[in-house]
C-alpha cells in the first residue's frame, strides 16, 4: 500500500476546500478527528483472531469482545463500532451483515479481511455495500492492519484505488445520463449521493453527516428528484454491471479522476489523501 497524495494548483485549492467544506469556520484547513473508538473483530478462525487481538493490543483503541458470527454482535452503549469481518470463516454475503450491523449501530465502520486474490469485482461489490476497508491475507497483512483501522477509525478508506475509481466512474455516469437538463447538486447533495450509492438509510446518512434525519430525507428525495428517478433502489448498479464497472477502471488516473474522487469523499470529512494498492 502506498499513499497517494492529491495535488491540486494553489490557486483552485482554497476553492475546492471551501466547496467540499474542508475548513473550520475559522479558515483553518480541518483535521481527520477518530469516528470511532471500539473496535470488534467478527471471526470464528481462532489462529486468525488470537494474531488479530495481538495486533488490536499494541493500538490505542477500545477492544470489543471477539465474536464468531454476527448474532453475537451486540450494542454497546450505541457507539459506532469499527467492525473486523473474516470473510474467510463468516457465512453469508458480508454486504447484507455490514448493513445490519450499522443498522443497529449508525457510523460503523468496516474492514474485511479478504482470502488472497479476491476479485476486484467483489470488493467493489462489497464497496457499494458500505464495506470501508479491505485487506487481502497475505504476506503484508500483519504490518498493514494497524494502519487500515487507524485509516478507518478517522472516517477514511482503505480500500484499492481501482475500486474508488468504478465508483466515481459510476457516480459520473450516472450524473452526466441522469440529471435534469439545467439542475445541479449542491456540495451537501454530492455528500448525501455518495453515501446513497453505498446503500446507507436515512438514519445513517443523518448520522454520518451529523444532520437530523428530516434533513437527510429532504435531500435524497431532491436528488432522486433531479436526477429523475423513483426510488433509491435505481441508484445501485445491478449485479452483472460490477465487472463491466471493472473492465472500464483506467490504469493510471487522470487529474479529473482525482478531483472527482476528492468530490466523493465528502462524508467523513476531509481528506485530500488517499490510501490505495
Amino acid at each position: 500500500m502506498t499513499t497517494i497524495f492529491v495535488a491540486i494548483l494553489a490557486r483552485d485549492a482554497d476553492r475546492i476546500r471551501c466547496q467540499l467544506g474542508l475548513r473550520n469556520s475559522d479558515g483553518a484547513v480541518a483535521e481527520a478527528t477518530r469516528v470511532v473508538e471500539q473496535v470488534q473483530v467478527v471471526s470464528g478462525h481462532p489462529l486468525l483472531t488470537r494474531a488479530v487481538e495481538r495486533i488490536l493490543a499494541r493500538l490505542k483503541v477500545v477492544r470489543l469482545p471477539t465474536v464468531a458470527n454476527e448474532k453475537h454482535t451486540i450494542s454497546h452503549g450505541g457507539a459506532p463500532v469499527l467492525f473486523v469481518l473474516d470473510a474467510c470463516s463468516l457465512r453469508g454475503d458480508l454486504g447484507p451483515i455490514a448493513a445490519r450491523c450499522r443498522g443497529n449501530l449508525p457510523g460503523s465502520k468496516f474492514l474485511v479481511l479478504l482470502p488472497p486474490n479476491t476479485p476486484l469485482a467483489e470488493q467493489i461489490r462489497l464497496f457499494y455495500w458500505g464495506i470501508d476497508g479491505f485487506l487481502e491475507l497475505g504476506r503484508t497483512w500483519q504490518a498493514e492492519l494497524p494502519k487500515a483501522i487507524e485509516r478507518l477509525a478517522r472516517g477514511q478508506l482503505w480500500v484499492p484505488r481501482e475500486v474508488l475509481l468504478a465508483f466515481v466512474s459510476h457516480a459520473q455516469a450516472l450524473l452526466s445520463t441522469q440529471l435534469a437538463r439545467g439542475n445541479f447538486l449542491t456540495a451537501r447533495e454530492g455528500q448525501v449521493l455518495q453515501l446513497l450509492l453505498r446503500r446507507l438509510t436515512n438514519k445513517e446518512i443523518s448520522s454520518t453527516l451529523g444532520i437530523s434525519e428530516r434533513t437527510a430525507k429532504f435531500h435524497v428525495s431532491n436528488i432522486l428528484g433531479k436526477l429523475q428517478l423513483e426510488d433509491r433502489r435505481s441508484l445501485f448498479p445491478e449485479q452483472a454491471g460490477f465487472a463491466l464497472l471493472t473492465r472500464r477502471v483506467p490504469h493510471k488516473p487522470n487529474s479529473a479522476g482525482l478531483i472527482a474522487i476528492v468530490s466523493f469523499q465528502c462524508s467523513a470529512g476531509i481528506v485530500l489523501r488517499w490510501c490505495m494498492r
